[in-house]
């Protein structure tokens, strides 16, 4: 088994889940752009569908990630999971931040078998943003890309906050001023 193919693939699988999971951010809304070309019909489905997505891509990076750490310590995978996930740092904030895209991604899917109403389903929904920025600073922190490359992790902020002040613009103007 080569680790360093696991550990490229996890990395991979842990951007390409971050960029999904921005993409999300910025295209539901009452009123953004993407609604008003494709549809609310279109684009929700296409947003529930990127959900999935996303948690597939979180998981693969995860397993990946632990898998190769593993093999390359010589841990057992529990050892190396406990390690990382409660080492009282940004390990525990991807804990964290996992765990509330776990509650989000549940909620939909129940909401989405009605068994859930929508007012519940559009609270805990908001969970995907503090989960978004514990992932972020998990990827800022931990991610080795960025840890070693001061280019990389100034241009991925960059990127990041683009879709951070477009979320943060369109709520400001979506706000129903008196």
């Amino acid at each position: 088994m080569n680790v360093y193919l696991l550990f490229v693939a996890g990395r991979w699988a842990g951007l390409l889940a971050m960029c999904v999971l921005l993409f999300q951010l910025v295209t539901m809304g009452q009123g953004r752009t993407a609604e008003k070309f494709v549809g609310k019909p279109i684009l929700s489905k296409l947003h529930f569908t990127c959900g999935w997505i996303a948690a597939v891509l979180v998981g693969m990076h995860a397993g990946l990630i632990l898998t190769a750490r593993s093999v390359s310590y010589g841990d057992g995978y529990a050892k190396t999971w406990a390690e990382f996930m409660l080492d009282g740092s940004w390990g525990s904030a991807t804990l964290a931040g996992i765990t509330l895209f776990t509650v989000a991604l549940a909620c939909a899917a129940l909401f989405r078998r009605r068994r859930l109403s929508y007012a519940t389903f559009r609270k805990t929904h908001f969970l995907m943003y503090p989960a978004a920025a514990l992932l972020f600073g998990h990827q800022i922190f931990c991610g080795l890309d960025f840890v070693n490359s001061v280019t990389l992790r100034t241009a991925w902020m960059a990127f990041c906050g683009l879709f951070v002040a477009d979320v943060v613009v369109w709520k400001v103007r979506s706000i129903k001023w008196k």
